[in-house]
């Protein structure tokens, strides 16, 4: 079984991506591990909300994109090439994530 004797604490889950991408993004502006915590709880409690009122807790319209994202993010200089290129990897990570004995290498 992956995990065992790995010295993994009891009760341990594996994260999802996005649990992996807000907490590295949190950590990395400066927030603690209890600031995710309190994100991730926020989003769960307001997708609980969507589905109990019988609404796709899921925001679809995410696929059609938001009007004002260029707007948010040049107003805090995330719109040049090195910066997307670190999100790049940031994102990248989320979705593939590595052990940490091939990261430190």
């Amino acid at each position: 079984m992956h995990g065992v004797g790995k010295g993994r604490k009891k009760g341990a889950r594996n994260k999802t991506t996005v649990e992996r991408l807000i907490d590295m993004v949190v950590i990395a502006s400066g927030g603690t591990h209890q600031d995710t915590i309190n994100l991730l709880s926020e989003h769960w409690n307001k997708s609980n909300n969507r589905l109990n009122r019988g609404q796709d807790p899921v925001r679809r319209e995410f696929k059609t994109g938001n009007k004002f994202s260029d707007r948010y993010i040049n107003s805090i200089g995330m719109n040049n090439k090195e910066v997307k290129s670190v999100l790049g990897n940031l994102l990248n990570l989320a979705k593939n994530p590595k052990t940490v004995s091939t990261i430190d290498n």
